[in-house]
């Protein structure tokens, strides 16, 4: 397993990070970023999910490709776009039919993160 060297983004490095992969991946369209409360546990959210703190600046989206066929989540597609993911910094993970990209690690935000 790689070693990524990740850690907790800015705002303005998530972006860009998002940007990159965005350029790797063309066609993707952005599906989410800041969820309410109330979204984020309609749509299957968990109770620490990033996309509660995107109010202020996005630390999280959800990216969809409409205009290609759903890959599934073991295919050797979706397991590089989860490793150019890591590669650029961000936790990511293909599943759903979309990619779910962040800026901050899973779990609780991290000690002395700010927006």
């Amino acid at each position: 397993m790689p070693d990524y060297h990740r850690h907790p983004l800015s705002a303005a490095e998530f972006r860009a990070a998002v940007a990159r992969f965005r350029e790797l991946y063309p066609g993707s369209v952005i599906t989410s970023t800041h969820r309410s409360r109330e979204h984020n546990q309609a749509v299957g959210g968990g109770e620490s999910s990033k996309h509660l703190l995107s109010a202020i600046e996005p630390v999280a989206c959800d990216l969809d490709w409409p205009e290609l066929p759903a890959i599934e989540k073991g295919d050797a597609t979706a397991l590089q776009m989860n490793h150019d993911a890591r590669v650029l910094g961000l936790w990511g993970e293909y599943h759903d039919a979309h990619m779910h990209l962040q800026g901050l690690a899973v779990g609780p935000v991290p000690a002395g993160w700010a927006p």
